[in-house]
Formats: structure tokens, sequence, C-alpha cells
């Protein structure tokens, strides 16, 4: 299935109406069963769904890494996908981007608890960032977007080491959009204690919660932090910048990685 999708609309443009036929992302209900239970639905792109569930299952603290995963199986015609994991006892929090299958289907938690504390080599990494190396991360990003350049639909996230970017997904979830990089991560076994990760998303507690588990020092955006958002990079070491956009950015924590 691809990525996109051709819809015929009907345009108001200068004082009359066009029929003409538009592209818009493609959008599937992903249901994800784990070890024969079925834990959650995600609406998503239907494109790196391999990479999207491990990022899932990880950022969710379902596994702690790729090698837990024995088997994964996507059914393209029920959007299924079915994984065999290793059993793991885990605190479970509930996402806002997701539902969770719950016994009589309901849904509870709360998905701004951090429960991940990072390691010296997250909070303290020494890696640094200059404002030529955003200007370069802001410009690829933006020559790689190519679902949101044709159907104005998609988040996207990426993974760059100074101002050389890794690679790129998109998706019309940010949350998904993040899951799908970490998930890359994991499963090429990369280092991420010395990268930078990007996102279109605004930022919320959520995703750095995900930043923290994945233990990347450096999180961008294009968009808005929250206020939680900022002191939980603050509290766990990220160098959190927004607003970067062209050669404009701000940064809202731990400026001393942030170099001219």
């Amino acid at each position: 299935m691809k990525a996109t999708t051709t819809v015929s609309i009907l345009k108001y443009n200068r004082d009359r109406f066009i029929e003409l036929d538009d592209a818009v992302v493609t959008e599937v209900s992903l249901s994800i069963v784990v070890n024969d239970t079925k834990i959650a639905e995600i609406l998503c792109t239907p494109l790196d769904i391999r990479e999207l569930v491990t990022g899932f299952l990880f950022s969710e603290k379902r596994i702690d890494g790729a090698e837990e995963i024995g088997a994964i199986e996507l059914d393209t015609e029920k959007w299924t996908v079915s994984v065999e994991t290793e059993t793991k006892t885990c605190t479970w929090v509930v996402p806002q981007h997701v539902r969770l299958i719950t016994p009589g289907d309901l849904s509870s938690g709360n998905p701004e608890s951090v429960t991940h504390t990072p390691g010296d080599s997250t909070g303290k990494s020494k890696i640094f960032i200059s404002a030529a190396d955003m200007h370069a991360i802001g410009k690829q990003v933006h020559s790689r977007s190519k679902i949101f350049k044709k159907t104005g639909g998609a988040h996207s996230a990426a993974v760059c080491n100074g101002k050389d970017m890794k690679f790129f997904r998109e998706d019309i979830g940010r949350h998904n959009a993040l899951d799908k990089i970490i998930g890359r991560c994991l499963l090429d076994h990369i280092n991420t204690h010395d990268k930078t990760i990007v996102t279109s998303g605004r930022i919320s507690s959520a995703v750095v919660e995900k930043v923290v588990h994945a233990g990347f020092p450096v999180l961008v955006s294009r968009s808005a932090p929250t206020d939680r958002a900022v002191q939980l990079s603050e509290k766990y070491g990220i160098t959190m910048i927004g607003f970067a956009r062209g050669c404009d950015f701000n940064v809202y924590s731990n400026a001393w990685r942030v170099r001219e």
C-alpha cells in the first residue's frame, strides 16, 4: 500500500469551484497483538511497520531491545501485526496517541509519568550542536518531507550526527514517526547517546519520555514544547531546542551543548 491516496475534491479558488484530484495521506488502523494478546490500536501510515512496532514496544517498555522480539508477522488484509516477545514484567504507561486494550476495553494510566532514569551516558553526554548544524538539519528535513509536501498531512522524525542525517521517517502521527526512528536505531544497533533526534511535532512530556528512554541527549523540533516537557528535559539532562525554522531556534534546556 502506498503512503498517499488520490481523491476527487471540489476546490474553491478565486471566486469559483474547480473539480480536481488531490493527494491525501493513507491511514490504516493497525492492531498490535503481542504474545496472542491484543494490546493496542494505532492509526498510522502503512509504511515501516516493523520499525514502528519495535519502537512502540520499546517506548512503552514492553521490551528492552529488538533482540527480545522473536517474530513479527503483518496481515495487510486485517492490518494486524502479531509479535512474539519474551515475557516481561513492566510499568505500563498509557500513551496519549493510542487506544490501549484492557479488560473491559477501558483505558487508564498517566501518560506523563516518566518511569525511566537515563544513565550518565545520556544526561551527561558531551556532544555539541552548532547553529550551522541546525541550519543543515532543517534543510535536509525540508527536502526529505515528501509525504508532507504532497499532502500536508504528515509528521516527520530523523536521527542526526551533527549535520549528517542518518535516516528519516514520516507518519500521520508525531509519536509514530518517533517510534519508527527509535525502532530503526534498535534494529540497526545504533548508538543514540551521541545523536540528535528531530521531530516536526509539538514536544509534550510524553515525547520527552520517549527521547529519555531511547537515550538521545539532544531533541530538536520545529514546533513548541509544553512547560512539563521543558521541566523534564532539564531534569534528565536533555538539550531541548524548539521553533527550529531556517536559521532561528529557541534553546529551552541544557543550553551548554549548543554553540554558535
